[in-house]
């Protein structure tokens, strides 16, 4: 079955790039804007794993994060961060996330930590 990534980021270029490779990858993909549109994107239409920016207007990842796991839909979706900013990236084990990116990254590196971020948690 194919897994559906849901990619949340403000930068049109490369929320295109990423769309792009996800999809030559071999996933199904919906892009989101910004949080407020990834919200509502969810409660519509549940993703496998989000790919989240941290660094967006109106509503950053952290916040996004915040309010997504608040949300009971939201309990079990894998989320991966992509942030050019490494010291954030260190936090992200804090904020419960599977998967921290740094850009700039290589498109294969993406695919990799996005296809380990669909595998199924051990128990």
């Amino acid at each position: 079955m194919t897994k559906c990534i849901l990619v949340v980021e403000d930068d049109d270029a490369v929320r295109h790039l990423l769309s792009d490779a996800l999809q030559d990858a071999g996933f199904a993909v919906a892009t989101a804007m910004d949080g407020f549109d990834a919200l509502d994107q969810i409660e519509q239409h549940p993703p496998d794993a989000i790919l989240l920016d941290l660094m967006m207007p109106s509503m950053d990842g952290w916040d996004f994060l915040e309010q997504f796991r608040a949300r009971r839909c939201c309990a079990k979706i894998p989320v991966g961060i992509l942030s050019a900013a490494p010291t954030l990236l260190k936090t992200a084990d804090s904020w419960g996330v599977q998967v921290a990116i740094g850009k700039p990254f290589t498109l294969e590196s993406l695919i990799d930590q996005v296809e380990r971020l669909c595998q199924p948690l051990a128990l």
